[in-house]
């Protein structure tokens, strides 16, 4: 199966709502403040570019999540990020590429 090209921020948040594998990012998600840090060529814990979004829960806990492209196994994956050490920051022209900030 062909992995989903993102086209926007609303997609991009949708896919992970759908495929993250914690329920307490679900639930920040619905409830919390979402920020979208933007597009990074390589991240942290990874050899691939991909997104980096911070969730701060109602409670303030704070999620930073990336959404990878894996070109190798031809997917996207989702996974929590222990540190922002090592992310490279690309940007962009559009809104889902230069993020939040």
């Amino acid at each position: 199966m062909p992995k989903p090209i993102f086209l926007t921020k609303h997609h991009l948040l949708s896919w992970l709502y759908e495929n993250t594998r914690y329920h307490a990012v679900r639930r920040a998600m619905d409830e919390g403040k979402i920020k979208n840090l933007g597009c990074f060529s390589e991240v942290s814990g990874s050899r691939y570019p991909g997104w980096i979004i911070q969730i701060t829960s109602l409670s303030g806990k704070v999620y930073y999540v990336a959404i990878i492209s894996d070109n190798d196994l031809m997917e996207n994956r989702a996974y929590d990020l222990v540190s922002l050490d090592g992310c490279k920051y690309q940007g962009g022209e559009s809104e889902l590429y230069k993020g939040d900030l």
